[in-house]
């Protein structure tokens, strides 16, 4: 029935849509007062979400300055937001995607060795 869009503030980019059947709607309904209390509840939920990966993000950056890996140059105060902004800006920086590709990557070169060490481990064929 109703429509969700998330669009990208300094860009005007949608970042994603999602439609909202009937049965969701009226699933959401029960715990939440009408469209607008349906509407309130997903924003807050996504505020929530940023909130937490902010804070993440902005702690491994401090943890980051005190190890010296991350240049106090490359910080303009101690706001989360200008955390996160260095720690994005840092060339050694994985987003979750980039990370998971790297360990999916890992996962294969490791298996692949796996099956290499075994049939290497193997006696030849009719040797007992």
């Amino acid at each position: 029935m109703g429509m969700t869009v998330i669009i990208n503030k300094s860009t005007g980019e949608e970042i994603a849509r999602r439609e909202i059947a009937a049965s969701e709607q009226a699933a959401l309904a029960g715990d939440l007062p009408g469209e607008a209390g349906i509407a309130d509840w997903l924003i807050k939920a996504l505020e929530g979400k940023i909130d937490n990966c902010s804070s993440r993000m902005a702690g491994a950056a401090l943890d980051l300055a005190r190890a010296g890996v991350l240049a106090p140059s490359n910080l303009k105060d101690l706001s989360q937001a200008s955390l996160v902004a260095a720690l994005a800006a840092h060339p050694a920086y994985k987003d979750r995607q980039a990370r998971d590709q790297q360990e999916q990557m890992l996962r294969a070169t490791l298996s692949e060795a796996a099956k290499s060490d075994a049939a290497e481990a193997m006696p030849p064929a009719g040797v007992k």
